[in-house]
């Protein structure tokens, strides 16, 4: 979605349909509906070949036509980037589904300019919004075509970052707006009919990368902190607003010492823009991996049991370890959360990880849930420290003595940063940081729709949609 800020008629008791929404539902959005393809090739290519939906919204497919639900269900309906793929025999009878379901909603698709550019094959129609009217034409009732293999070109351009053009003249490129009662629908008999009038670029100056990429974070984060407010006005008020602030306060500085991070941590992670997150309270520490953590735990109290260390040493953010086995093991909980002001009633202390209080070769099994994927990250209130992850690593290789245990849970996946949540590592890179150290056991607790919480024992690395947890039990060589 190119104009998130033209959604201005949304009341906080509206019910709230979204057509089509990729990878990245509007978070104002109640119901999504998708169509059904026969491949995932074809939904693929369909959503821009974004990632999979991951959502815990209702979530309604259907085979076109019409859509399955009453007259009047919603009050809105958001509509981003769908127009262009409806094939012209079926437009009219769409764009009467949106009408029938709703009486206001948002339609945003690409203008003719971006078309010529760069020709998606998904795309079928040419679209235009003038004078409060949609004017359509099918593509294949002209050449455009022919010239496929030369447009096909300019698709490297948006991988590589080079759009700053349409990005800086977007109302040149795409058509945003807000529509009431009514959606007036005309087929263009000629191209002329999708030409903008007063058509001029303005001029942009060749920026560097790394600022290009900060300009986008900023609009990125803008538009995140206006969807909070609207979702703390509604629960929390004025208070909770000024709560909101401050957090933002310390999630802008972090992200200043963070926009340093892709040029000299690219070679380890890749850094996403649009996964940037924003966490409201420092204390809230767990992972975004919540939903697996039984089963985490499960998988460490087992490993444990098996392992029967006469001393355990648990390292972590939370005390869940300590308090399911600590009526019968002897297990020491250190709290490595930096913005908690008062520790748990089961730490013995708070550790730095970056240098921790333990004598070299002198641990005899230890544990660290969560932890290494997020250090350094300022999710925990703890100063950016990019390379906070490998710190770790080396300390726990110097403490873990000759034939001790070492038990880590991280979330495994494509190597990828989600600032300031998480890393996400690869099965490789845990097992090249911790190159001195045999690897016992690998889990990967699968998280999907077909195998909610199911831990599978796997001897290597396996597909996963995006990332899941990834439990390994190492000992020291």
């Amino acid at each position: 979605m190119q104009f998130p800020e033209k959604i201005r008629s949304i009341k906080s008791t509206d019910r709230v349909l979204e057509i089509g929404p990729g990878g990245a539902p509007h978070p104002r959005s109640d119901v999504l509906l998708e169509k059904t393809f026969n491949t995932e090739g074809e939904a693929a290519r369909q959503r821009a070949y974004v990632d999979s939906l991951q959502t815990d919204k209702q979530l309604v497919y259907y085979e076109g036509g019409e859509f399955p639900f009453e007259d009047g269900a919603f009050d809105y309906v958001i509509c981003s980037h769908v127009l262009e793929h409806i094939e012209e025999n079926d437009v009219v009878e769409f764009v009467s589904e949106l009408q029938r379901v709703s009486s206001k909603g948002y339609l945003e698709f690409p203008g003719i300019n971006y078309e010529y550019l760069y020709n998606f094959k998904a795309h079928v129609l040419f679209l235009n919004y003038k004078n409060d009217v949609i004017y359509y034409k099918d593509k294949s009732e002209t050449a455009l075509d022919d010239f496929y293999e030369v447009q096909s070109f300019f698709y490297d351009t948006l991988a590589h970052g080079y759009d700053e053009t349409i990005m800086e003249n977007k109302e040149c490129f795409f058509h945003g707006f807000e529509w009431f009662e009514q959606i007036n629908l005309v087929k263009a008999n000629s191209i002329k009919e999708f030409i903008l009038d007063n058509f001029s670029l303005s001029r942009v100056p060749l920026k560097l990368q790394k600022k290009r990429t900060f300009v986008r974070w900023s609009k990125v984060l803008w538009f995140k902190l206006e969807c909070y407010i609207q979702a703390i006005l509604r629960v929390f008020g004025f208070v909770g607003i000024k709560r909101l602030l401050c957090a933002f306060k310390r999630y802008w500085k972090s992200l200043c010492a963070f926009s340093e991070f892709k040029a000299t941590d690219g070679e380890r992670f890749s850094v996403k823009v649009r996964e940037l997150n924003i966490s409201v309270d420092h204390e809230n520490s767990r992972s975004v991996l919540d939903s697996n953590y039984v089963n985490v735990l499960r998988w460490l109290s087992d490993g444990i049991n098996k392992l029967s260390p006469d001393k355990h040493l648990d390292i972590s953010f939370e005390n869940y370890l300590s308090r399911l086995m600590g009526s019968f093991l002897s297990i020491r909980y250190f709290d490595c959360s930096v913005g908690r002001m008062k520790p748990s009633l089961l730490s013995e202390r708070h550790v730095d990880f970056s240098s921790l209080p333990f004598g070299d070769n002198s641990v005899e099994s230890l544990s660290c849930t969560y932890v290494l994927d997020s250090l350094g990250l300022g999710r925990h209130g703890e100063l950016i420290d990019i390379d906070g992850d490998l710190k770790a690593i080396f300390e726990l290789k110097r403490v873990i003595k000759e034939k001790g245990y070492l038990l880590i849970v991280v979330p495994i996946g494509s190597p990828k940063v989600i600032f300031n949540l998480c890393r996400i590592y690869s099965y490789d890179q845990i097992l090249s940081y911790f190159d001195n150290f045999n690897l016992l056991q690998f889990t990967l607790i699968v998280d999907d729709a077909t195998q909610l919480g199911v831990v599978e024992e796997v001897k290597n690395e396996i597909d996963v949609r995006d990332y899941s947890p990834g439990c390994f039990l190492l000992q020291k060589k």
